[in-house]
């Protein structure tokens, strides 16, 4: 029963990890120049090839290659995808704060010209 209910999370996870990897790349191709969100999709599937290592274990297929699978698992995606995600979000918050700034000069040059 037990192995039924995780076989069953895992393929949702599955399911969901594919849903937002395909949400990020049509954000991606919405803005094409923006690297960050490709760097979210990448991370997203890298995530899902994390999910499908666990499924692999949790039904032993390919049980002649257990210590490598759950070394990528475990070790390999988990440190790629982290470093991608760190990027993305890095990039992002370089970008709110480039934006921050140029409001807070746009608000400074409107509270100038409003004195005039």
């Amino acid at each position: 029963m037990l192995f039924d209910v995780e076989f069953a999370v895992i393929v949702l996870s599955l399911l969901l990890q594919l849903s937002a990897a395909f949400f990020s790349y049509s954000i991606y191709l919405r803005h094409r120049n923006y690297m960050p969100w490709l760097a979210i999709t990448i991370a997203l599937i890298l995530m899902t090839f994390r999910r499908m290592f666990s499924l692999f274990i949790s039904i032993d297929a390919f049980s002649e290659f257990g210590m490598e699978i759950s070394f990528l698992d475990r070790v390999v995606v988990p440190l790629i995808s982290s470093s991608v995600f760190f990027y993305a979000f890095w990039s992002i918050k370089q970008e709110f704060d480039s934006a921050a700034a140029a409001a807070d000069k746009s608000a400074g040059k409107i509270k100038r010209l409003s004195r005039i």
